[in-house]
């Protein structure tokens, strides 16, 4: 029987590919190099994605049920992410298209139990990965709008599926906290997680992600870095497309407070405090603002300083390097390790109403005030180990 979108369907394909599109590209030529006989790789066809066209009828033979779904989720996750025979902007193109035909087969057929929610885990973790790692690609090999606007589709329907079918699902906490981290310094997404239950408020990882947003909001971009060292890989890889905006507002406050011309900030500082990956890279970024750099020295100067029109393209910040070798199927596992408690500042659960009232007060008080963290050294809070050079001027001065 055929039938259209305006009835629920479910589907009777019991392989990844159904057999008519199969057959289909036999024909045309048109399997993928990830889907031809090999003796070295299990390589299997996988329905590719194909916009629906109005008023198409859909049989149920050519949509694949939750389970067959999962189990193709499964398989582009553990055999094809970690393939060597072409370059990953290749197996990354490939699991996209194949990932958004699972999330259109899913839709169609108005799956929303658990097998739902894996499913959209898995490919928003694949979508965060990749982000990171693909951040230095040109733009013709890899589109970061595109993927972030697939990020943000699956966390959004994650979010709505916790909240009216699945609340107390295992994962909650963990993208929770990266619908924070992708939309940093947010009054909506923040608002979002002050109506969360305790339960997942109290959770270490939420908690470290709520306190980043919120040093965004109110400009302590030295806290935010401290905290962003404690993160998980991925929620780590999340936050750092930020950085270029982050860098931008921490450079323009550190030239308000040190613009004296006796003054000096030594670059490894900056380099240690916006984590760059070396003092060359931090260099970089400040002659893109007009600011000078001699001797290892920073000379903030209000009369140089001058607003790029772009920004420098984003770097990998290499702050987990140990991870950075791991599998990449590994990678995309349950992320969910620890962080360090005492780095974020934890309350207790018994402070935590009293706790969420202040946070709902700050945040009220930013929105009066959007300015915030951008004047006269306001928001920072740091120490470096050697301190500027000179008889800088008590204002804004970094303690």
């Amino acid at each position: 029987m055929e039938t259209g979108l305006s009835e629920v369907i479910v589907g009777s394909c019991l392989s990844m590919c159904p057999a008519a599109e199969r057959n289909a590209r036999q024909r045309q030529g048109r399997l993928h190099v990830f889907e031809m006989p090999s003796d070295q790789y299990p390589n299997h066809p996988i329905k590719e994605f194909c916009r629906s066209a109005a008023g198409k009828q859909i049989h149920h033979s050519e949509l694949r049920p939750a389970h067959v779904l999962l189990t193709t989720m499964e398989y582009l996750l553990n055999e094809i992410v970690d393939r060597k025979d072409q370059p990953w902007t290749t197996v990354y193109h490939y699991v996209f298209d194949r990932i958004r035909a699972v999330r259109q087969d899913m839709v169609i057929q108005r799956i929303e139990d658990e097998s739902a929610v894996e499913i959209l885990e898995k490919a928003a973790r694949f979508h965060i990965y990749a982000g990171f790692h693909l951040c230095e690609t040109s733009i013709e090999h890899f589109d970061p709008r595109i993927n972030d606007n697939h990020i943000q589709e699956c966390l959004k329907r994650l979010l709505v599926l916790y909240k009216d079918l699945h609340p107390h699902s295992l994962n909650r906490a963990e993208f929770e906290a990266y619908y924070l981290l992708h939309n940093l310094g947010s009054h909506e997404a923040m608002e979002h997680s002050l109506r969360l239950p305790q339960h997942i408020k109290c959770q270490p990882n939420f908690k470290a992600a709520w306190n980043i947003s919120l040093m965004k909001l109110v400009g302590n971009f030295v806290r935010l870095f401290r905290l962003v060292r404690s993160l998980p890989f991925l929620a780590s890889c999340l936050v750092q497309k930020h950085f270029p905006s982050i860098y931008s507002t921490s450079i323009a406050v550190l030239n308000t407070a040190y613009s004296d011309p006796k003054c000096q900030f030594p670059v490894k500082d900056l380099s240690s405090i916006l984590l760059f990956n070396n003092e060359q890279e931090a260099q970089m970024f400040l002659v893109c603002f007009g600011i000078e750099v001699s001797n290892g020295y920073i000379k903030f100067s209000k009369k140089s300083y001058t607003i790029p029109e772009k920004l420098p393209a984003r770097v990998k910040c290499r702050i987990k390097g140990d991870k950075m070798t791991d599998p990449v199927k590994k990678i995309l596992q349950h992320d969910c390790s620890p962080v360090q408690v005492n780095q974020m500042n934890y309350s207790p659960s018994n402070d935590q109403e009293r706790e969420s009232q202040q946070n709902e007060k700050q945040i009220e008080e930013t929105k009066k005030k959007p300015g915030s963290g951008r004047g006269r050294g306001r928001g920072l809070n740091v120490n470096p180990k050697n301190k500027p050079v000179g008889r800088g001027r008590s204002r804004g001065r970094i303690t």
